[in-house]
């Protein structure tokens, strides 16, 4: 009995009217983190064009400049130690809805409805097995001169 009670206002807690607010905090932090990451994918496009018209010549581009220092330097680190943070929300978040199982939508449909589209959104923002296919510049040029680098 006491871990029910304890499951349930742990469950008041997470769908309170405030975790709403908390979930849309997330959206707005994993929507800022993709819209970081489509600007890197950009540059990382206007690069490689630079490197296929130029070839490594390209790489001293001021788009290949730009592009070069952002994604090694604090830009792209910050944003993946952003994305860190937001996984973590979500693999704490996914174990407690397993745990949670129907009760969560029970109780309070409007706001485990939030909390999923919330978790959507962060796994779409941060999952980094689909950046090749959705920010797909933001690896290629970096592929691309080290391969015309080791050119003979």
């Amino acid at each position: 009995m006491k871990y029910g009670l304890q499951h349930a206002v742990l469950a008041a807690c997470l769908l309170s009217s405030g975790s709403v607010i908390a979930e849309s905090i997330i959206q707005d932090r994993a929507e800022s983190v993709s819209a970081r990451l489509e600007v890197l994918d950009g540059l990382g496009l206007r690069c490689q064009s630079n490197l296929e018209v130029s070839g490594a010549t390209g790489a001293g581009s001021p788009d290949c400049e730009k592009f070069l220092k952002n994604i090694q330097g604090d830009y792209f680190s910050t944003v993946m130690a952003e994305c860190t943070d937001l996984l973590e929300w979500y693999e704490v978040k996914r174990k407690y809805i397993a745990s949670a199982g129907s009760d969560l939508a029970e109780s309070d449909p409007e706001a485990a409805q939030e909390l999923i589209n919330s978790m959507k959104v962060v796994r779409s923002a941060c999952d980094t097995s689909q950046f090749g296919v959705k920010y797909k510049y933001i690896r290629k040029p970096l592929n691309t001169i080290k391969a015309l680098s080791s050119l003979d």
